[in-house]
């Protein structure tokens, strides 16, 4: 679970979801962009340089912090998912456009407004956080590396898979939740996915 105060919120997720979509971008038109993080010292990661995935992100990010600042503690998993559409028959139309998800990364945060009593706690709190973010980054780069046999093809027109983001307010959830990303890998993807 990534524990953040309110001001560090948008940027630790801008961090880790950047670093996500960068490593899901296989399209020609990527190009990178190395960023440091405005509330984390020492903390570096890369991010598609495309201003409708950056737009997206924000979008996102500033919705999700708008909500967490009503309520002295918020608990939400924000999820990030890739999918292919296709097209189906359906009963009233010709066809219909349905997705498949073939990736899916979770991630339990609890923003709260905790104050700490003196500079020096403050500080601690401020590193521990900032190391637990260099280990969420260190993971999601760990896992996208190493699994990519359910990846599939791109077209090379599009600087990213299409994704989306979701938030589940009432997700009880209280661990680093790689679970579903990491079953999939293992099982690779959909069967529907496979067919070429």
């Amino acid at each position: 679970m990534l524990e953040l105060d309110p001001p560090q919120l948008k940027d630790a997720l801008r961090c880790i979801l950047n670093t996500i979509l960068f490593h899901r971008s296989l399209g020609a038109s990527v190009a990178p962009k190395e960023l440091e993080s405005e509330s984390f010292d020492g903390v570096l990661y890369v991010a598609v340089d495309d201003s409708a995935t950056q737009r997206s992100i924000e979008s996102f990010i500033d919705k999700l912090y708008q909500k967490a600042v009503k309520t002295a503690e918020f608990k939400t998993t924000v999820g990030l998912q890739f999918y292919l559409t296709r097209s189906k028959p359906s009963w009233f139309s010709s066809t219909v456009e349905e997705k498949f998800v073939w990736e899916r990364w979770n991630l339990p945060v609890v923003v709260s407004k905790s104050k700490s009593r003196t500079m020096a706690e403050q500080e601690q709190k401020m590193a521990a956080r900032g190391q637990t973010l260099k280990n969420r980054l260190t993971a999601v780069v760990e896992l996208v590396v190493a699994k990519k046999d359910h990846i599939p093809s791109i077209n090379k027109q599009q600087a990213c898979f299409p994704f989306e983001f979701t938030l589940d307010a009432d997700e009880k959830s209280s661990s680093w939740n790689l679970s579903s990303i990491t079953s999939m890998l293992k099982q690779g993807p959909p069967l529907l996915l496979r067919e070429s």
